[in-house]
């Protein structure tokens, strides 16, 4: 995706301006996982040990397969925060061990917890069970609307109708522990430059097949009457990949 940057340019010291081949709509979303790295450091002899920035924690030390320290950061621009003093995260290869350890209490929190073992502790009162929704394999389907056959709304209707969201988010084990979170709503992530709240939870709790089969879209976005709109719609998903 950094072939679509075509030109910078830093008019002063807090702008810079990106340049793009052609309309990127997606680009800012892009930008979200774009580290900025400072660039003698990058380039230094311990690039892969040494660290630079500004958030609210200093890097202490790192002993690789053992664990990180942070430290908080006396000069953090943000005022109040952290209210830690210190971070030490624990690398430990054996999800049950993590679990066990959480349990004894020599641990405070644990990511990447084995679903039954979430799905287990998060009734438990002695716990907090956090969903991270922006968690996990994502794909964004971003669509040209201006290019038939996607600047038909039906046709952009047929693909959204026709993928299956449940079989996404339940993979195996998630299901049974009650953990697989259905996403509803068409707006962007709220870190996205793009969100929009009013686009939040306007999905229908229950997918409108019945006009689907009343009115299926065909691959070339021409409506017909009858039919199977199921099918109608998976292969306008096909044609359109």
């Amino acid at each position: 995706m950094s072939s679509w940057i075509t030109d910078i340019q830093t008019p002063d010291k807090y702008t810079v301006v990106l340049g793009t081949d052609q309309p990127r709509p997606s680009l800012f979303d892009y930008l979200q996982f774009v580290n900025i790295s400072d660039p003698e450091t990058y380039a230094g002899p311990n690039s892969s040990t040494k660290v630079v920035g500004t958030g609210p924690f200093e890097f202490v030390e790192w002993i690789q397969g053992d664990h990180v320290t942070l430290r908080k950061n006396a000069k953090y621009w943000r005022s109040g925060v952290p209210l830690l003093d210190e971070q030490q995260f624990m690398i430990l290869r054996d999800p049950q061990a993590m679990v066990a350890q959480l349990e004894a209490g020599p641990l405070d929190a644990t990511l990447g917890t084995p679903l039954r073992d979430a799905a287990r502790l998060k009734d438990d009162p002695k716990y907090h069970y956090f969903a991270n929704n922006a968690a996990g394999t994502y794909i964004v389907l971003v669509v040209n609307t201006t290019q038939p056959p996607l600047a038909r709304k039906e046709v952009r209707q047929a693909i959204n109708y026709a993928l299956d969201r449940k079989r996404i988010v339940q993979p195996e084990g998630a299901q049974q522990a009650g953990l697989g979170l259905e996403h509803r709503s068409i707006a962007l992530h709220t870190t996205s430059a793009q969100h929009d709240h009013r686009a939040q939870h306007v999905l229908p709790a229950e997918w409108p097949t019945n006009r689907l089969r009343q009115r299926p879209v065909h691959a070339t976005g021409e409506l017909n009457r009858g039919g199977n709109g199921s099918r109608q719609a998976e292969r306008a998903v096909r044609t359109t990949e």
